[in-house]
Formats: structure tokens, C-alpha cells, sequence
């Protein structure tokens, strides 16, 4: 019994790659994430709301960018493409330093906040955005594929919408953008 739950981890979780039962999983904890710890962290942040959202956003698109250029080998991230060595910029490990890198950048801003009264999400968007430039030009010297830009684009709109028509379902008021 042993081995087969060692061989089962080892195969569907472990072994370099994405399948289907790991790649459900990081979804599922993701959504676990996003509908039950992001509202507790109201205590650290005060209200989860648009600001927030915003500040944020830019880390969502950092990591995703952060993921495609560890597969190009290119930047800060050159070196790290073979596993275990790009394990914390591959999933399920990016999931984690995204947020700690987002938490941080979030702690910063509230120390900036308290030092010289710079609202904590404009910093925390602020530097977000500044590893995002980073990121968008180490793409854009590169070749750019309109076609995957396009269909990134689309599935982006599709996962907008089913999270807006989940948020409306289940009555989620801390995606609320007022």
C-alpha cells in the first residue's frame, strides 16, 4: 500500500510536467486560496475591495510572465529550467512564491504607508508593476507570438467571466469592485 501511494504522489505530483490530477489539485487549492484565505486576511489589510484587487493584479501577471520566461531560459530566470532547480517557478511551487513575494511587497507598502502616509495600496501596485516591466521587456525582445497572445487573451476573458458568474452565484461580496 505504501508504494502504491508513493508511486502515486511520485507520478502525479512529484515527476517534472503537468497532468491532469496535479493540474485539477493547484486548481482546487487555488480556489481554496482565493475564496477562503484572501477574506481572512481582512484583519492584515483592512477591506478586501477594488483597491486591493488593483494593487494585486500586477502579481497575477508577473507570475504567469515569470513562468514563461523560466521555460525561455532568459533574465533572472536563465539557469533554473531543468527540475528541481526552477521547482519554487514551476507550479505547484510559483503559487507560493507569488504570494510571498506579494505578501512582502504588501508589508512593504503598509510600512511606507505608516512612514510617509502613501496609501499601502499604491506602493504595493507600484512595485508590482515594476516586475511586470521587467518581465514584459525581457518578452518583448524576444519573438512575440500574436496567435498565443490572442488565445492567452481569450482564455483570460473566459475565466473572467466564470469568476464574475461564481462571485453573483454564490453571493461573494469581497470581489465586490465599489
Amino acid at each position: 500500500m505504501i508504494d502504491f501511494i508513493s508511486d502515486f504522489i511520485w507520478t502525479w505530483y512529484l515527476s517534472p510536467g503537468y497532468n491532469i490530477v496535479n493540474t485539477i489539485t493547484y486548481g482546487i487549492v487555488l480556489g481554496l486560496v482565493v475564496f477562503r484565505i484572501i477574506p481572512r486576511l481582512e484583519a492584515l489589510l483592512g477591506d478586501v475591495n477594488r483597491g486591493f484587487w488593483i494593487a494585486v493584479a500586477p502579481y497575477i501577471f508577473y507570475g504567469a510572465t515569470m513562468r514563461e520566461l523560466v521555460d525561455r531560459d532568459i533574465g533572472i530566470y536563465a539557469g533554473n529550467t531543468e527540475y528541481p532547480a526552477n521547482y519554487m517557478l514551476v507550479s505547484p511551487g510559483i503559487y507560493f512564491t507569488m504570494f510571498c513575494i506579494a505578501l512582502f511587497c504588501i508589508l512593504l507598502g503598509k510600512a511606507v504607508q505608516r512612514g510617509f502616509g502613501i496609501d499601502w495600496r499604491i506602493g504595493t501596485g507600484f512595485m508590482g508593476c515594476a516586475l511586470c516591466a521587467y518581465n514584459i521587456a525581457l518578452i518583448l525582445s524576444g519573438p512575440v507570438s500574436w496567435k498565443s497572445l490572442g488565445i492567452v487573451g481569450v482564455f483570460f476573458l473566459m475565466s473572467s467571466v466564470l469568476l464574475y458568474a461564481l462571485k453573483k452565484a454564490f453571493r461573494i461580496n469581497y470581489l465586490d469592485f465599489e
